[in-house]
């Protein structure tokens, strides 16, 4: 998984939380995985209880 898929899943879990349960506090989070560092979003994942295994990408930008 890269940092880019690890960001992108984060995201996706806590989305329900504010469509759905419309807990407002997920908004800001999502807000902050987009604008975090690479460290700081497997920091976000490891505190959330994801197991973390980030691979590099070939992908050029």
């Amino acid at each position: 998984m890269t940092i880019e898929d690890l960001r992108q899943l984060l995201i996706r879990d806590l989305e329900p939380a504010y469509f759905i349960g419309g807990f407002g506090g997920a908004m800001i989070e999502i807000e902050e995985i987009k604008r975090a560092t690479d460290e700081e979003v497997i920091e976000i994942a490891k505190k959330k209880g994801y197991h973390v295994e980030i691979i590099k990408s070939d992908k050029k930008k």
